[in-house]
């Protein structure tokens, strides 16, 4: 059914000027990956002032091989000493990019598996996709340069590069920090970062014409263009990330449908393929200017109305993001049915009164959850620290969760009230002030995902925006860009209510009321942070 409501709603007939609030939606091409990577901006970053053109072009430098690249990579030693780059004059580092790049590699290496990888997820845990998935590809093409013998490339090889250059780029970024710091060297770190991210884009173009029809081959592409979108949110500002988000989509599709029998009891796939749908789910939240169609039908195999990508046994997101496969569903429903809600005149009555049901029961399951409803299969139970973190982290999540739901559907009588709001906002900054303390006792501690601090801050009343800088000042620390982006809305929309104070819920929640989304119960609103995303131009993926 939902297959060809969406085929419908591609028409030529459908108008399509209408508003698609908060959410970005693409078009499922089974044969654009390729053009995915050809329309990528791979223009060379341009050297800033007091620095030269140092990177050559991987294709000179590198050739099939990094084996010429440092003069002393055997004596690597990835030590916290390294973890922390010394800072050079320009002239030292055009000399050391340009001769002796490796030991840029060394350092950059370094800070990413000693530090970077520890707080890109907010519980430690064995299956840590950022060391065990994409920094072991990195290292494929690492150890290899080591070898006196030049190896005969795999399978995939390009991925792994991808993912090397993109690890070495995230890592840039990090050490770089914010624009804001004004840190010593900020734009010797964006420029390396830049530059290596560039390189990556350059390998995504070989990779793309690579045949990756097996498991593993598939699988370090996934991890590839992963890693770029790791490098898109720690550096903050790039519009390339819904690019990435868009080709991990359509390469898991193309997999799927040029396999016969694909594995599906692969467990790093598997990882991977449920990290994308998450991140893609929260991009969905704030990118509302993307004018493309997204078919949330292709996401499962089944296509129903509350179907989900995420299954039960999806515990990886309870220590990769602090999220459960099914408060996951909620958020992923939530966007679907808006989405579906907006094109709603291509729909008879009967489907509109379905759709309302649907939505209506989303509310009641937020409502009933309890942190005690879940299982938390991926935390030891003997480890009551990573149990409790777990448990306040989930719950951080579905009250955000819910504050969204009603920032998107209004019901009648209306719901959303400010006591609604400001209660929710509370609870969430009460669950991450614990999930503060917990993380603390833990012995490596993560960033928390934003995504709840976003959703509830933006809807904070003025008692409570104190100890919301508070926390997000802890956020800022770990230093990801898209951390930085998201708090700068958040400003922006307390900055407006300080202005209108006498603002009603309606104007909070830049309510629009159209013809195609009033419906006899409810009607389709955007978040209150909807116009000041869309006002700044910025790309935020709150995480």
């Amino acid at each position: 059914m939902l297959n060809s409501l969406e085929q419908r709603s591609e028409s030529p007939g459908l108008d399509m000027t209408a508003s698609f609030g908060p959410f970005s939606v693409f078009q499922v091409d089974l044969c654009g990956a390729q053009s995915i990577a050809n329309n990528q901006n791979t223009s060379k970053p341009q050297p800033y002032e007091g620095s030269s053109n140092v990177l050559v072009d991987c294709e000179e430098r590198d050739g099939l091989s990094l084996r010429n690249i440092d003069g002393d990579i055997e004596h690597w030693n990835p030590s916290p000493r390294n973890a922390v780059a010394p800072l050079f004059s320009p002239a030292s580092l055009t000399y050391q990019l340009s001769e002796c790049p490796g030991l840029w590699i060394n350092k950059l290496l370094s800070h990413y598996t000693l530090r970077i990888t520890d707080i890109s997820q907010p519980i430690n845990h064995p299956q840590n996709p950022y060391r065990s998935i994409h920094a072991q590809y990195a290292m494929e093409v690492w150890t290899e340069s080591l070898n006196d013998k030049l190896l005969k490339p795999q399978t995939g090889y390009s991925n792994r590069r991808v993912a090397f250059y993109s690890i070495l780029a995230s890592a840039a970024f990090h050490l770089r920090g914010f624009s804001i710091d004004k840190r010593p060297n900020w734009k010797h770190y964006d420029y390396i970062g830049k530059t290596y991210r560039w390189k990556a884009l350059l390998y995504m173009q070989r990779a793309m014409e690579e045949p990756s029809f097996d498991a593993e081959s598939h699988c370090a592409r996934m991890s590839a263009f992963h890693t770029l979108v790791d490098s898109d949110i720690l550096e903050g500002t790039s519009g390339e990330v819904f690019t990435h988000l868009q080709a991990c989509h359509q390469i898991r599709q193309l997999y799927l449908s040029k396999t016969p029998r694909p594995s599906p009891d692969n467990p790093r796939i598997r990882q991977l393929d449920t990290n994308s749908f998450f991140i893609e789910m929260i991009a969905l939240t704030t990118a509302h200017h993307r004018p493309e169609l997204w078919q949330f039908s292709s996401y499962v195999d089944a296509a129903s109305l509350i179907d989900t990508p995420f299954a039960t046994t999806d515990t990886c997101l309870e220590h990769t993001y602090g999220i459960t496969s099914s408060i996951a569903s909620t958020i992923f429903l939530i966007n679907k049915f808006w989405y579906y809600t907006n094109s709603a005149t291509i729909y008879d009555e009967l489907y509109a009164c379905e759709l309302g049901h649907a939505i209506a029961a989303v509310a009641i399951e937020l409502r009933t959850w309890t942190p005690l409803s879940e299982s938390y299969a991926s935390v030891a139970i003997e480890e009551n620290t990573s149990l409790s973190l777990a448990m306040s982290l989930a719950s951080s999540f579905c009250y955000s969760a819910l504050i969204y739901f009603h920032s998107c559907f209004l019901f009648d009588p209306p719901q959303s009230d400010e006591s609604l709001f400001s209660r929710l906002s509370h609870d969430t900054l009460l669950a991450l002030e614990r999930a503060e303390c917990e993380s603390i006792q833990m012995s490596k501690v993560g960033a928390m995902i934003s995504w709840p601090a976003f959703v509830a801050g933006c809807y904070s009343p003025p008692e409570l925006r104190q100890r919301w800088t508070r926390y997000w000042s802890t956020l800022l620390k770990f230093r990801i860009g898209s951390i930085q982006a998201a708090w700068e809305i958040v400003q922006r929309v307390w900055r407006k209510e300080r202005r209108e104070e006498t603002a009603t819920t309606e104007d909070r929640s830049q309510v629009y009321v159209t013809e195609q989304a009033t419906f006899e119960t409810y009607c389709c609103i955007e978040p209150i942070w909807t116009w000041f995303v869309k006002d700044s131009g910025a790309t935020i993926v709150a995480l």
